[in-house]
């Protein structure tokens, strides 16, 4: 990770790759490499006063102070992952009579989903794959969309994809979201999966919590749902028990021209006034029972277009899945860092009455040593 800063009227020297200082245009400026992983690169910060130069300690353990996390947080002027904007110097450096201005890498994950700080690497290095054959360097879009996934019987080929770190967790960081867990290559891998499917499923919680959009693709993804003969963009289907559901979300804005409103498929119970502030802004689909269920949320999709469901959590809304024997694949995002905690695994739920059997169809690496893998159900 490469952290550049500012001399008072100094102008931005051109960032360098990750780990490299990159050479400096003009000006009495510092950079220093910082660690290319972790919570630690991600709280190292440079600042620059006068004729001083200091580091800041990195933050450990995940361990944040309320001025780090503003500084994460900083709205400032945006150049690609980085924020630039003025950093207090209160319980950051010493009080040097001005508060020094400094620029850091700070990569933020946003893809309609899946949205919080990487502690699993900023590498955007090649992605390789390990099974079945190696081959040294695989462009996701062009390897997942291409996967034939048949309907089964009547119904769609219904996906999951999850992230997890070494140890199970679902979630990590001080906001403890999925996004905290991947990387660069999490978000290639991501975007291929996305790619491949008609709808995209999601509990309420997890929409919530991980600050879900409405979909939406670049002009390569939409080359290649062309090709695949999908709609230019996937719908969103949220799922909620009890109608939990903030109206002025930005998963609810007004669609595109020619894009479909979000669904959301509701239980029996759902509060009514919460549901009615939807009108406009999604199509409400009211279930029979109070948890609306899996083969239920399948049909609400199947009956309104598309092959191919992808779930993506949370883990108790995995797990129904998972015991209603509705899950054909498996798109598995494995972070190469452990976090302890409690976050609950992959698919949380009752036990099944016997285990379901997947093959593993591939295996992706990139240089981060995170994992990507592909498993399809036996059947």
């Amino acid at each position: 990770m490469t952290l550049v800063c500012f001399a008072s009227g100094g102008t931005r020297r051109e960032d360098g790759p990750t780990g490299s200082e990159g050479a400096p245009r003009a000006g009495p400026r510092h950079c220093f490499p910082g660690p290319s992983r972790g919570p630690q690169g991600l709280a190292t910060v440079v600042f620059r006063c006068g004729s001083r130069t200091t580091v800041q300690r990195p933050v450990l353990h995940g361990v944040v102070d309320a001025t780090t996390r503003a500084l994460w947080t900083k709205r400032g002027r945006g150049v690609d992952s980085r924020w630039i904007g003025p950093v207090p110097s209160t319980d950051l450096v010493s009080a040097w009579g001005s508060a020094p201005t400094a620029v850091a890498f700070v990569p933020f994950t946003t893809v309609g989903g899946r949205r919080g700080r990487s502690w699993a690497g900023t590498s955007v290095g090649p992605v390789r794959q390990i099974h079945p054959d190696f081959r040294d360097e695989v462009e996701p879009l062009e390897v997942y969309p291409r996967d034939p996934r048949p309907r089964v019987g009547t119904r769609p080929w219904v996906m999951l994809n999850m992230v997890t770190s070494l140890d199970g967790a679902t979630a990590a960081g001080p906001d403890r979201v999925s996004g905290a867990l991947g990387g660069a290559g999490d978000r290639r891998v991501f975007r291929a999966v996305r790619a491949s499917c008609d709808w995209i499923v999601v509990a309420a919680g997890t929409a919530r919590a991980e600050g879900y959009r409405r979909p939406r693709v670049d002009a390569e993804v939409a080359r290649v749902r062309a090709e695949a003969g999908r709609t230019p963009v996937p719908r969103l289907a949220v799922v909620t028990a009890r109608g939990e559901l903030d109206a002025d979300a930005e998963m609810f804005a007004t669609p595109p021209p020619g894009e479909e409103p979000v669904v959301v498929v509701a239980g029996r119970d759902a509060d009514q006034d919460r549901l009615a502030a939807l009108a406009g802004r999604a199509e409400v689909v009211m279930s029979q029972v109070p948890r609306p269920d899996p083969a239920e949320i399948v049909e609400v999709c199947a009956r309104r277009g598309g092959d191919v469901v992808l779930v993506e959590g949370g883990p108790g809304f995995n797990g129904p899945f998972v015991a209603a024997d509705l899950l054909d694949e498996l798109c598995w995002s494995v972070a190469a860092v452990m976090v302890a905690g409690s976050s609950a695994r992959l698919a949380h739920g009752p036990d099944v009455d016997f285990p379901r059997a997947f093959r593993l169809d591939r295996l992706l690496v990139d240089d981060e040593s995170n994992l990507f893998g592909r498993w399809v159900r036996r059947r």
